[in-house]
């Protein structure tokens, strides 16, 4: 499983003020709702 480049782009193109804490989070519930195998990306 892997981030597309798109994905990776909407991470980074939000406000993570020093809460590693909430982009872990919301990391670790992307991976879970893409057990179909295919990469994580914008819809």
């Amino acid at each position: 499983m892997a981030f597309t480049p798109e994905a990776i782009a909407a991470l980074c193109e939000q406000p993570w003020p020093g809460n590693v804490g909430e982009l872990r989070n919301v990391v670790e519930r992307l991976m879970l709702l893409a057990l179909d195998g295919e990469g994580i990306g914008r819809p």
